[in-house]
């Protein structure tokens, strides 16, 4: 692809986002076994990611500009560290903490891919693609908070789910 303008290097680093997306949505699972970490201890960014992938999708002026995304280069060799990291570490709590560090390296760099596309759509007078892309960066925000919140829990009284019980999760056995 020749990138000639804003415009292409808008469509070209939206394709890009929303491959390393879908390779992250896909990898997570495999990352979280090779962890030993029970499969709904990464469910959580499982739903967030489906969330993110949809509202890309499903908004007409964003997706005709995903056809061809290929495989992202930079999320690949996100998730390869992490198979490595992993597989490196031999004491299961430290696994799981190497899984969630590497879940979260992929979420900010998605994120920041996205706010950075919300910006160009900006300057491009694209309103109705930034707001899909802040859309996506803001559900994620909204359930952040949500999870760090003592009390915040679906539940009253229930924790939030924080970065603690993320991990208490993770290191739940498998079933």
């Amino acid at each position: 692809m020749s990138i000639q303008s804003l415009g292409d290097l808008f469509q070209h680093e939206l394709r890009e986002a929303h491959a390393a997306e879908r390779y992250a949505h896909d990898a997570i699972p495999r990352l979280a076994a090779a962890a030993g970490a029970a499969p709904s201890a990464v469910d959580a960014y499982l739903v967030q990611a489906r969330k993110r992938l949809k509202s890309l999708e499903d908004a007409p002026v964003i997706a005709v500009l995903l056809r061809d995304s290929g495989t992202p280069r930079s999320m690949e060799g996100a998730v390869l560290e992490a198979e490595r990291l992993i597989g490196a570490v031999a004491e299961p709590g430290t696994r799981i903490a190497a899984l969630s560090g590497a879940m979260e390296r992929m979420k900010q760099d998605l994120l920041t891919r996205y706010a950075t596309l919300a910006s160009w759509a900006m300057t491009l007078g694209k309103a109705t693609e930034a707001k899909v892309l802040l859309t996506a960066i803001d559900e994620e925000l909204h359930a952040a908070v949500v999870q760090a919140r003592p009390g915040a829990g679906p539940n009253k009284g229930e924790r939030g789910g924080g970065m603690g019980d993320r991990l208490t999760a993770l290191l739940e056995p498998k079933t």
